[in-house]
């Protein structure tokens, strides 16, 4: 979690809006990330995003 922070923090994404997540992706399989690595930062995102739910304003 503390990378996709950081990446949404230096590439002036809002961690909470989905369209962060695909470019986060594309730069850790830029990176030599496997296949699984894109699924589990997917899920661990999501699961950050459910505990953030009742705080985010929609």
């Amino acid at each position: 979690m503390r990378f996709y922070l950081h990446f949404c923090n230096k590439y002036e994404y809002q961690p909470e809006a989905l369209g962060s997540v695909s470019p986060f992706i594309a730069k850790l399989t830029s990176k030599g990330q496997t296949v699984e690595q894109p699924a589990e930062v997917r899920w661990a995102i999501g699961y950050y995003k459910n505990l953030l739910s009742p705080f985010i304003e929609n």
